[in-house]
Formats: C-alpha cells, sequence, structure tokens
C-alpha cells in the first residue's frame, strides 16, 4: 500500500493522527522530534538565549479531502474508505395486534324488527273522488267594458296603408326630376299603384336605407328588392308578366316617372 502525507491509502482516517503525521519529519543533532515536533537535546552546559531566527513562509494549502463514487479521495487518490455507513439489521418482529370481539367491536348484521304499517288516507279528509259540484248561481252583470275606438286604440292593415297614403298625399308631388333648394334633385315613381321619393341617382339599396323607403322594403348590394306580405315574398319587378329576370337589384338605379310591380315568387304572378 501507499501513503499519502504519512497516512496509509485503504484504512480508516484518524483527524487526529492524519493532522500529526502530516508535519514535516526533522531530525535535530542526529534526534527525531516527539509527536509534538519537540526535540530533547541533552549534554553541555546550555547557551544564551539563541537570536530569534527569521519566520518561516507560510505552507501550501492541505489538501481537502472529498466524497467521490462513495469513496474518500485526497487529491487524485482514492482512500478506498466507504463514505457510507452500512445498513443497520433488521428490527424485531412487532407484537400482535388488538383482536376484534364480536357484539363489542363488529356485529353479525342480523335482520332487524319489521317496521309498523303506514297510516291509510280516509276518503272524504285526506282525499276526494273528484266528482263534478252542482251550478253556481248566476253572478250580476258587470259593468260595460271600454269599447277600443278604430284609428286611436287600434289599426287594421288596411289603416296603416291608409295612412302611408294620406301621409304620401300630402307630400309635395313632383312631375319628374326637379332641383329644389340645396341641390336635392328629387324622382317620383309608382310601385304596385303607391307613389314614392327617391333622390335622383339614388341605387335601390340606397333608397331601401333611406326615409324614402316607407314601406319597409330591404335588400343588399347584389340582391332582389322585395317586402314580405302576409307571409309571401314580393319582389319589385320592372314588368306586370313577373319573372326574376325583370326584378330589380339592389345596385340598380331607380328611373325617374318609373312604373314597378309586386312579383309574388310563390304564385308567380306580378301585381
Amino acid at each position: 500500500m501507499s501513503k499519502i502525507y504519512g497516512v496509509t491509502v485503504g484504512t480508516p482516517i484518524n483527524p487526529a493522527r492524519l493532522e500529526r503525521e502530516m508535519k514535516p519529519v526533522k531530525t535535530v543533532n542526529g534526534k527525531t522530534p516527539d509527536e509534538n515536533g519537540n526535540v530533547e537535546i541533552g549534554g553541555g552546559n546550555g547557551g544564551g538565549a539563541g537570536t530569534p531566527g527569521t519566520p518561516g513562509k507560510d505552507g501550501k494549502d492541505g489538501l481537502t479531502p472529498y466524497i467521490k463514487d462513495g469513496y474518500w479521495w485526497i487529491g487524485e487518490e482514492n482512500t478506498n474508505v466507504k463514505a457510507e455507513g452500512k445498513d443497520g439489521k433488521d428490527g424485531k418482529d412487532g407484537e400482535d395486534g388488538y383482536t376484534p370481539i364480536k357484539g363489542v367491536d363488529y356485529f353479525d348484521g342480523q335482520p332487524g324488527t319489521p317496521g309498523r304499517d303506514g297510516y291509510t288516507p280516509v276518503k272524504g279528509v285526506d282525499y276526494f273522488d273528484g266528482r263534478d259540484g252542482a251550478p253556481g248561481a248566476t253572478g250580476a252583470t258587470g259593468a260595460a267594458g271600454y269599447t277600443p275606438v278604430k284609428g286611436v286604440d287600434y289599426f287594421t292593415a288596411a289603416d296603416k296603408a291608409a295612412i302611408v297614403q294620406d301621409v304620401l298625399a300630402a307630400l309635395p308631388y313632383y312631375d319628374g326630376e326637379v332641383d329644389i333648394s340645396g341641390g336635392v334633385s328629387l324622382i317620383s315613381f309608382t310601385i304596385a299603384g303607391t307613389s314614392y321619393q327617391a333622390e335622383s341617382g339614388m341605387t335601390w339599396e340606397q333608397w331601401c336605407n333611406s326615409n324614402y323607403n316607407t314601406y319597409g322594403y330591404s335588400t343588399t348590394n347584389a340582391s332582389y328588392v322585395d317586402k314580405n306580405i302576409e307571409g309571401r315574398v314580393a319582389y319589385i319587378c320592372k314588368s306586370a308578366s313577373g319573372g326574376f329576370n325583370n326584378c330589380v337589384l339592389g345596385n340598380g338605379v331607380i328611373d325617374a316617372n318609373g312604373v314597378y310591380y309586386h312579383y309574388i315568387h310563390s304564385s308567380g304572378s306580378g301585381n
């Protein structure tokens, strides 16, 4: 085996011994220093005190042991001393556990005593047979109710259409294209016999989205102009004979003094 600073590799390390044996060993007058590094010098009468020597240089740092692969290492040398303790011995078996007692810690679970009969409902108290009773006496006649007034409390579809026509009749009528104050030119046209107005050059989509559209027509840029009338779709058509090829589109321009018709698709006829 080899030694590293006085320590035999492969044996357990005693820190005190390691510190002692790592001290440099010298002889003085042929004598070896003791374990504390002292040397007894015998003979002679003893001289006077010598001149203090020059302090020695600091020694090099010692190597710190470290653990690698489960062993203590010093520098590049493996001491072959395990840094882990051995597994301990198995413990003794424990004492037997408590045995439960029947009737104290547990029960056999036999069926219990049958319960009492439930309550039987009584006819005429808890329930009835549901037969109709005798008719009651006729009550006194109530006061006359309010009679709604047509045109005030309610309006029929015909009333609403008449109101629209009355409003349109009250508007100034322009026969053709006319310039008015502000530079706006209005034109007139009819749909299914009803007169409407629009600004000159206005498309059907612009008209549908304006206040000139007083009857609820709708469209998008390249779609037909239509309205739901009593559950059926009525399209605006240029010809009384109808047909989708004669229906106007949202991006089309409204004609001044134009005469247009309704084309009911479900019936296949124009109005």
